[in-house]
């Protein structure tokens, strides 16, 4: 009671020391307060090395491992921290070793990729999404056709992504991960007919736009980017949820307003309402400085092409019923 009082009031570090002695005398189930530290590790900002001592501390092999795949998998995706997120599914596969079950790997490793994309690394994210599906096989009947499939599209999207944004962009770090994804994933479509026709045209699109492709005339598609900057909406979120802890009530809209240079920087970033200390402005203010750490591609300028591109972003926000 102690943590969630200290949460609500702002007073993180607090809210956490209450939480971490509680979980040594717990007595009842671990179930009950190992959710609470899952919530308490993303959003009171403490460090993964001490969230993670915490939840393996005492533990049994499978409990840690289960605990950090949780961590990477719950408390950081809800948090919007992609890196912790990934090094946290990093440690729960050095704890577990070779025994992982078989039908995890494919889903914690897809979530790496899909966090990597945020992080600005196209190549890692490739290289993820490619060990995502070569555990698929491994899997077996530990994974249903459907699951496998499932995996097999979320991969090809990001190529996909890949693709729009190296041909757009002219960002040349995104054309080498489209072409591999592709590749690999293109043969492996064959639930939906129509989805795997059109894979197998823009992968010759691809190569294509790749050998015809004129220097200096990148410029930001809105749907690409619009896409890429969605998957920063878990960030928005949790820093609306934490205003819900003191306003359940709290509605509003939020304007943000993004100045990115030629590098994909974000060089600015203002907010309408500004922000503040309380309600909508409280969260004007997490959301700008977290928007400040993202990255987009870069955009390859000819002579005279804007140095700058301003964003604009609008969130509704309101509780869920």
């Amino acid at each position: 009671m102690i943590a969630w009082a200290k949460w609500r009031t702002g007073d993180n570090a607090a809210a956490w020391q209450a939480l971490v002695m509680a979980e040594k005398n717990w007595a009842g189930s671990k179930d009950l307060i190992d959710r609470d530290m899952m919530v308490f590790a993303g959003r009171t900002g403490v460090s993964l090395a001490d969230a993670s001592a915490v939840l393996v501390d005492g533990r049994s092999k499978a409990d840690q491992y289960a605990n950090l795949a949780k961590l990477g998998l719950e408390g950081y995706q809800f948090a919007g921290r992609w890196a912790d997120g990934v090094a946290a599914i990093e440690k729960a596969f050095a704890v577990a070793g070779s025994t992982v079950p078989l039908n995890d790997v494919p889903v914690l490793r897809y979530s790496e990729a899909d966090y990597t994309v945020r992080l600005d690394d196209p190549s890692a994210a490739a290289s993820f999404g490619k060990q995502a599906i070569e555990a698929l096989p491994p899997c077996g009947q530990k994974c249903s056709d459907k699951d496998k499939e499932n995996i097999v599209e979320s991969v090809y999207v990001m190529g996909k992504l890949f693709h729009i944004l190296y041909a757009t962009a002219h960002d040349d770090r995104y054309y080498q991960p489209a072409h591999d994804i592709y590749q690999l994933t293109v043969p492996l479509i064959t639930m939906n007919a129509a989805l795997q026709q059109d894979a197998v045209k823009n992968q010759a699109y691809l190569e294509g736009s790749f050998k015809t492709m004129k220097a200096g005339q990148g410029k930001y598609d809105p749907q690409a980017i619009g896409a890429l900057l969605g998957r920063h909406n878990q960030e928005v979120q949790a820093c609306y949820e934490h205003a819900l802890a003191t306003n359940p009530k709290l509605t509003g809209t939020l304007v943000l307003n993004l100045d990115v240079d030629q590098t994909g920087t974000v060089k600015g970033a203002s907010t309408q309402p500004n922000a503040g200390a309380q309600d909508l402005a409280a969260v004007a203010g997490c959301v700008g400085e977290r928007a400040k750490a993202w990255k987009l591609p870069a955009r390859a300028n000819g002579k005279g092409a804007p140095g700058s591109t301003r964003i604009k972003i609008t969130y509704n926000a309101a509780p869920k019923k």
